[in-house]
Parts: structure tokens; C-alpha cells; sequence
């Protein structure tokens, strides 16, 4: 019989002892919420404080999850606060849904298959088996120039860099503009590994505030009179998380307030090539220095870890070094696919494909979570929000006991940006279509479980 919580003793550690106890149990189970502090410490009769510290204790576990405001939520092992390990999908019997990245498929590896035989046929004439400069090879950097003119930018050969997918290549326009102590602006909800790289690198990242059409620069003009702001990074197109698109008007106030301000925009447009028609990026716009970086991760496939970066001429050397600094040099065999894809078509022909396959698996996820919960577009990244009662914490720890591993909010949120009670969910992540729709259908059923039969605060008959 369970023991009623009246009769354990009223300290912070047997409280919280006695909740991780039933959570262990299986009498609480994830995705229940916990009673609010007050409640439960008037059904006890102690301290607000007392309560306080053994929620605190039992988040510091790993036992629960919750922000405030919302309730405190029973977890499997927490929501992730830090890098997440990428998950051995040949062994791991679960869907990782918390990955923004390309579907792939035959069409992908068959043309693996035919350009690494071109460029390994010719390898050791090449001298892909020894160092190259780190800025590239002259023959793969006039790929990454006519590369470039698909997405509107214009490139002189000798302003392009070749560097090792596109965090890299993240980490090179930083570091050719900015030093330990700086100061840059970011969208309020960005990547995770913007908060660890400028963690690396000893900067301080402020939050912009977004709105429906982007980065507000209103935010960027109060920011940068508050502080004295070196960078602007942004993703202007499917911003991640959100995936956003920001109009032409907007660009254009956000390029004069960096222009007014003195600030250098890092573009980062990985997912651009996504859109049909997407609007001109910053760097074409000519209105403010801007770095510019693009790559194949998020359009083809992660496994080509190759991206190119536009840098102004009197910011050369320093990307030089800094691409010297951390590898030498990227990948010669891996930039010479990615040459040969562009130079050959494929490259065009591949992210036709996944146009195709990326409205194909939103359609999906329109039929199966509703279609007013997934909008028209081209990102192949969904960010749910969540209605109340549902709670983030809550729905991911339910999706990842029934096999399903979905993107954390707590993750994207840039400085004290209030986390959003919002989901990221990966459409191009499952292996095909019909992964997707199950592991969708079980997203699905998590959130009308938890909608449907609350277990009001999970103590009905043990408190």
C-alpha cells in the first residue's frame, strides 16, 4: 500500500527521498505534473521553502523537469541541457526527432558512390593525400563561386574559404572578426552550438527579440546603444528553431541599423538554398559588411562536411589562420565531392529532391498533428508550440519512453531568454516517410494523452 505523504517525516531530503521513491516505483510516471510548492507543502504542513528545496533536489537528479510558472513534471532522465549524443541508429531501437537535418535516400547514395570514384581515381595526381591551402584549392573554391551564384551571391574566387561543414565554418567568421570578451547579438531562440562556441571563445551573446517576420530591429538598434556590439548572427532564412523567413524590408532595416551601428552581419544561410524563390541574401544587399557561409548539411545530407564562407578581403588572413588554427585545412577529399556535385549538376539535382521530400514529410505531419499546427513552407525542422495544459517537459519525457527523442526548448534559448513551452521536432530525420508518420503518430498520441486524462498533479489518493 502506498504510504501517504502525511507520514514522512518533514525534512527537504525524505520529501524529495520519498517522491524519487515512487518515481522509481512506476507511481509516478513521466509526464506527470507535481502539485504546486504551496499546495503541497499545506497538505504537509510545512514550509513553502521545504517543498522548494526538494523540487530543487529532485531537478538536480535528473528526476524532473519544469520551468516557472508552468509545474514541475516527472522526467525519464531530465531535459537535455547540453550537447546530446547523436544516437547509434543501427543499434538503438529509437527515432531521433530532435535533429534539424536533410532526409536522405538511393538517390544520395548513388551519387556518393559516382563522384568518390571520380575523385579517388585521381587522387594521388590531385594531391588529395597531402596538405592543401587552407583556404582551399583554387579548382574547389571556383566550384564554391558558382555554388554561391545559385543562392545570388556574387564571389570573388580569392574571397572564398573551404571549411569542415558549416559550424566550422561558423567558428572561422567569428573568429576573423572578434576577440575574447567581445560582445555579439543573436536571435533570442538560435542553434545550440552557438552557445558553446562562444563559451569556447570567451564572448558575450545578447538576445534579440524575433517576431513573426524575424530578427526586430528595434531590439538589435537598443542592444547595440546598451553594449558595444561587434557581430550580428543570424539564420535569415527557416531560422532554427522557428523557421522563419525574413522579408526583403525587414533585411534591409536590419542591414542599415548594423550599418549605422558599425556592426558585421555573419549570415549564416544553410537552409536558403531550401527556398524556391527566398529573398536576396544580406551580402547582396551591399549595405553593411557581412559575412557570408553556406553548406550542405542541412539541404543534402550531414554527412558532407563541407561549407564555404564569404569573407571581405581585409578579413583574409585572419579566416586563414583561424582555418589553420583548428584544421589545417578542410577535408580535400570531401570538398572535392562537394566540387564535383556542383561542377556536375548533382548538387542542384539533389536539393530539387529535397524540395520535394521535405514537402512531401510536412504534408505528412500536417495530416497527422493538424494542419494548423504545421504551416506551408520549406524547413525541414517543425517548432510546435504547445498549448497549456501541455508542458515541454512533460511531452518529451512521455515521447522519449515510447521511443522518441524530441528537441529540447531550453536548448535554443540564448541568454535569459524565457524558455518557450515549444518543441522542435526533425521531419528529416526519420529514415523514410513512413517512419516519420509512426513516429509522428506516437508524438501525437503523447500530446493528446497528456491533453485528454491529466492525472491532476499525479497525487489523487497518495498525499
Amino acid at each position: 500500500m502506498n504510504r501517504p505523504m502525511t507520514r514522512v517525516a518533514k525534512t527537504y531530503r525524505s520529501i524529495a527521498g520519498e517522491l524519487a521513491r515512487r518515481v522509481s516505483a512506476g507511481q509516478l510516471r513521466p509526464g506527470d505534473k507535481l502539485p504546486p510548492q504551496r499546495d503541497l507543502a499545506h497538505e504537509l504542513g510545512v514550509a513553502v521553502a521545504t517543498v522548494s528545496r526538494a523540487y530543487a533536489e529532485l531537478k538536480r537528479r535528473g528526476l524532473t523537469v519544469g520551468e516557472q510558472g508552468r509545474g514541475t513534471f516527472v522526467a525519464i532522465k531530465g531535459v537535455p541541457r547540453g550537447p546530446q549524443p547523436i544516437v547509434d541508429r543501427l543499434r538503438e531501437k529509437i527515432v531521433d526527432l530532435r535533429l534539424s537535418e536533410p532526409a536522405i535516400g538511393a538517390v544520395h547514395s548513388e551519387a556518393l558512390e559516382s563522384s568518390m570514384k571520380h575523385v579517388l581515381r585521381d587522387a594521388l595526381a590531385d594531391g588529395l593525400l597531402r596538405y592543401q591551402p587552407s583556404l582551399g584549392r583554387t579548382i574547389d573554391r571556383e566550384a564554391a563561386s558558382m555554388w554561391l551564384r545559385t543562392r545570388g551571391v556574387e564571389a570573388a574566387v580569392e574571397d572564398v574559404a573551404i571549411c569542415n561543414g558549416t559550424q566550422h565554418a561558423v567558428f572561422v567568421a567569428l573568429a576573423s572578426l572578434v576577440k575574447p570578451g567581445d560582445c555579439i547579438v543573436a536571435e533570442q531562440l538560435s542553434h545550440p552550438s552557438l552557445q558553446f562556441l562562444s563559451r569556447l571563445m570567451n564572448l558575450k551573446v545578447l538576445p534579440a527579440r524575433l517576431d513573426d517576420d524575424g530578427l526586430d530591429p528595434d531590439s538589435l538598434m537598443h542592444i547595440s546603444i546598451e553594449h558595444d556590439v561587434q557581430a550580428l548572427y543570424l539564420v535569415p532564412n527557416l531560422q532554427n528553431p522557428t523557421g522563419t523567413t525574413m522579408s526583403l524590408e525587414r533585411r534591409k532595416t536590419v542591414a542599415a541599423v548594423c550599418a549605422e551601428r558599425n556592426i558585421t552581419i555573419v549570415e549564416n544561410d544553410v537552409y536558403g538554398g531550401l527556398i524556391p524563390e527566398a529573398p536576396p541574401p544580406f551580402v547582396s544587399l551591399d549595405i553593411c559588411r557581412t559575412i557570408y557561409l553556406t553548406g550542405f548539411a542541412k539541404t543534402h545530407t550531414t554527412g558532407l562536411r563541407s561549407a564555404y564562407v564569404l569573407v571581405p578581403p581585409e578579413l583574409r588572413d585572419s579566416a586563414l589562420a583561424a582555418i589553420f588554427a583548428t584544421n589545417t585545412m578542410a577535408d580535400p577529399v570531401m570538398s572535392a565531392v562537394a566540387a564535383d556535385w556542383v561542377r556536375s549538376g548533382v548538387a542542384l539535382e539533389l536539393l530539387h529532391w529535397q524540395r520535394a521530400e521535405i514537402c512531401a514529410r510536412r504534408r505528412i505531419a500536417a495530416e497527422v498533428l493538424g494542419a494548423e499546427a504545421v504551416p506551408e513552407g520549406f524547413a525541414n525542422h517543425l517548432w510546435l508550440t504547445l498549448p497549456e495544459p501541455l508542458h515541454a517537459g512533460g511531452v518529451i519525457a512521455l515521447a522519449q519512453a515510447r521511443g522518441i527523442l524530441l528537441g529540447a526548448p531550453n536548448s535554443f534559448a540564448v541568454g535569459r531568454t524565457a524558455i518557450p513551452n515549444a518543441i522542435r521536432i526533425g521531419l528529416g530525420a526519420a529514415g523514410d516517410r513512413a517512419d516519420l508518420r509512426s513516429a509522428l503518430t506516437e508524438v501525437r498520441d503523447v500530446l493528446t494523452l497528456l491533453s485528454d486524462t491529466p492525472r491532476n498533479y499525479a497525487f489523487a489518493g497518495i498525499i
